[in-house]
Parts: C-alpha cells; sequence; structure tokens
C-alpha cells in the first residue's frame, strides 16, 4: 500500500479526510473571481449574438466557447480537484495570472479577428490562451502531486486530458486564423471537434459522476470505479481525436469510427451516474434539469456530427451553435445555479436563500427553446428565448450577489 494510499485511509478524528487546512476556503476564493469572469464572458456572448444575429456568430460563439466556457473550466477543475481530492490549492498569484492571461487573450483574439487586419493582436491573443491553459496543466498536476483522496484522482487526470486536446484544437485554430495557406472548412472542422467534443466534452465527462451526485445531494453512484472512469476518458479523448483527423482529411470512415466511439464513452459516463429519487428531483429541481437536457442536447450534436460525416459534408454552423446553447450553455448556467449560492453562502440559511433565488423553471425552458428553435433555423423565435434566458440569468445573478453578502469564516465543502 503506498503512503497516499495510507494517509486517503486516515481520516481525522472527525471523519474527514486529512488534508491542507483552510483547503476549502482557499479554493473557494480562488475560483470566485474567474467564475464571475466566465458569467460576465457568457453574458457578452449572448448580447453579441441579440445585437447582431447570425452575422457574428463567430464572434458571440467564442465570447461564450473561449471566454465564459475556458473561463469556468479554469475555476471548477481546479476547485473540484482539491475539494474533492483534499489537496493543497496552488499559490493565489498563479491562479490570479493564469485567468487575467486567459481573459485578456480572449478579448485580444476576438477584437482582432473581427478587425480583419491586425493579426499580431490576434497572434497575442491566441498565444495568451495557449499559456493559460499549459498554466492550468500545471496547475493541476501541482494540485495532484498533493491529493490526499485516490479515488478523484481520473478526474484530474481527465481534466489534464482535456487540456491537452484543447492544447491541440487551440493551436490549430491559431494557424487557421493566422495561415491562409489551410484548407478552410477541413481545418475549422478539426479545430472545432478538438476544442468542443474534445476539450469541453472531456472536463464534463470528467466531472459528472462525482458533480452530478453532488448537485443532487446523493451519494455517487456504486457503478463508479476509477479504471472504469479513467477507460471511459481515454476512450472519450481517443475517440475525439481520430474524428478530428478523419474530419480534417475528409476520410469519411475514419470519422465515423471516431465518433461512434465518443459516443460510447459518454454513454458509459452517464451509465456511472447515480440514479436519483423524488426527493432528489423535488430538492434540485430545474438545476439538476438542465444538466440532464444539457447531456440530451450533447447526444443529439453527436449524433448530427456522426451523420454529416457519414455523409462526407462539412460540420454545419447551426450544428455548433445547437450545441452551444442547448448543451454548454446550459451546462455553465447549471453548475453556475449550485455553485453561486454555495460559494456565496456561509451557513446553510444563507445557501437555502440562495438555492431559492438561482431556481429558475424559466432559465431551463428559455434554454431548451432557444436550442429547439435552432435545430429548426427559427432565428428570431431562438433570439427571444435566449433573450429571455439572459435577463432571467441577469437578473437572479445580481439578486445572489446583493443579498447574499459572504462574511468571514470557514466555508462549506463540495465533496
Amino acid at each position: 500500500m503506498t503512503e497516499k494510499a495510507t494517509r486517503a485511509e486516515s481520516p481525522d478524528p472527525s471523519g474527514r479526510p486529512k488534508g491542507a487546512p483552510g483547503r476549502v476556503t482557499t479554493a473557494h476564493r480562488q475560483a470566485g473571481p474567474t467564475l464571475g469572469l466566465a458569467a460576465l464572458f457568457v453574458v457578452a456572448a449572448a448580447v453579441v449574438a441579440l445585437a447582431a444575429g447570425s452575422q457574428r456568430w463567430w464572434m458571440a460563439l467564442h465570447l461564450l466557447l473561449l471566454g465564459g466556457v475556458l473561463s469556468a473550466i479554469s475555476a471548477t477543475t481546479q476547485l473540484f480537484a482539491i475539494t474533492w481530492s483534499a489537496a493543497t490549492p496552488p499559490p493565489t498569484r498563479l491562479v490570479s495570472t493564469q485567468r487575467w492571461l486567459l481573459a485578456t487573450g480572449v478579448v485580444a483574439l476576438v477584437v482582432g479577428q473581427e478587425m480583419g487586419s491586425t493579426p499580431w493582436v490576434v497572434a497575442a491573443g491566441g498565444a495568451a490562451i495557449l499559456t493559460a491553459l499549459a498554466l492550468l496543466a500545471l496547475l493541476l498536476v501541482r494540485i495532484r502531486r498533493t491529493a490526499v483522496i485516490e479515488r478523484f484522482l481520473p478526474s484530474i487526470d481527465g481534466y489534464l486530458l482535456a487540456i491537452a486536446l484543447g492544447l491541440a484544437g487551440s493551436g490549430l485554430g491559431l494557424l487557421l486564423a493566422l495561415d491562409g495557406s489551410l484548407e478552410p472548412v477541413a481545418a475549422r472542422d478539426a479545430h472545432t471537434l478538438i476544442n468542443v467534443f474534445g476539450l469541453v466534452g472531456v472536463v464534463v465527462a470528467a466531472t459528472l459522476p462525482t458533480f452530478f451526485a453532488t448537485e443532487a445531494r446523493t451519494r455517487m453512484s456504486p457503478r463508479y470505479r476509477p479504471g472504469r472512469a479513467r477507460a471511459a476518458l481515454g476512450l472519450l479523448g481517443a475517440g475525439v481525436a481520430t474524428a478530428a483527423v478523419g474530419q480534417a482529411g475528409r476520410w469519411t470512415p475514419i470519422a465515423a469510427a471516431g465518433l461512434a466511439a465518443a459516443a460510447v464513452a459518454m454513454v458509459a459516463t452517464v451509465a456511472m451516474l447515480p440514479r436519483l429519487g423524488v426527493r432528489q428531483w423535488r430538492w434540485a429541481g430545474p438545476r439538476l434539469a438542465q444538466l440532464v437536457a444539457a447531456l440530451v442536447w450533447w447526444a443529439i450534436a453527436l449524433g448530427w456530427a456522426a451523420a454529416e460525416a457519414l455523409g462526407s459534408n462539412p460540420l454545419p454552423r447551426r450544428l455548433w451553435l445547437v450545441l452551444a446553447v442547448g448543451g454548454i450553455a446550459q451546462l455553465v448556467v447549471g453548475a453556475l445555479a449550485y455553485l453561486g449560492p454555495i460559494m456565496r453562502g456561509r451557513d446553510h440559511r444563507s445557501q437555502a436563500r440562495g438555492f431559492a433565488i438561482t431556481r429558475s423553471w424559466v432559465s431551463l425552458l428559455a434554454g431548451n427553446v432557444a436550442a429547439a428553435a435552432l435545430v429548426v433555423g427559427w432565428w428570431t423565435f431562438s433570439g427571444v428565448a435566449l433573450a429571455v434566458w439572459v435577463v432571467d440569468a441577469a437578473v437572479r445573478g445580481a439578486l445572489l450577489v446583493v443579498l447574499l453578502r459572504p462574511r468571514p469564516g470557514p466555508l462549506p465543502s463540495l465533496g
């Protein structure tokens, strides 16, 4: 038995695993500003989408994915890795550096690309994003080395795999923006496949078995095993990489096989989620339903992409917009609806107030209506639903910030 395993099996007198003192408080304080930036990027993406329509879809999509989702990934991967594995938080200065490198890189990349005549701004922004991803990987490696509970190490390993895919996909995207000699459609498809199904998808798969149980306030499924989790994550990463290579070369069988493998991996991940009863659904309500709905849209997008690949077709823009709204945005909103009250509330009473604020059936309905309208091309109808969703989320977020003012003291654990 290893020393780490011995420590993991030696709880303190309170029954909780040993770990760095104050780690939860530090982890929450490090993640809070980054999650705030993520929310601002999501709102900015929605505003751009509503104001500029389909003509500025690239800008809105990259504000959402690079700014909103990557910021959320940066915050939550470190937060979950620390709290679930009882690890030591990294230095706050490094966390802040990673946060602002990513944020400034996204702004520079999006502005430079939209201006069209400033390639050096695009290059600087892309370099900052790549550096931020590499620094996030180093932070997670540091966290992993100090982890006490080994059961959750597959999640951290999955995060590192996702970042490796993200570095490849983002690097390809930067080359696509700067090098006109690349075949644009094939390179774009490969870039998007790796970043969306790879970077974001692997993070989702690595997080769900634990976070789903946490949000439902129930135990993890007995079907979850570290070996099974690693196998599913490895299959997902390999499948997405294979699909990207196949789509880039227009090799239909390879692309289809890779997407099929990714679909199998996602099904295997869902099979490791806990089975929920009426009590969990009644308590979590729309927050949990939003996560489930996002998984449904994720499955639809995977099937849609496989069908297009089998037909040797470029992946349509509408596919990514549907996944961005129905799958990714709903995952982010559903997660923030739980994490917001946890991080703002210092006791059970204030957390209960926060959960009441973020319990929004309007959010669940508007998000799914907006995604469904995009499927059939009803742009105006989707825009109205998206506007309702943004207003609802903004009002509830403002109420959460104003009504729940954190006080000094220990923070609750997510584990």
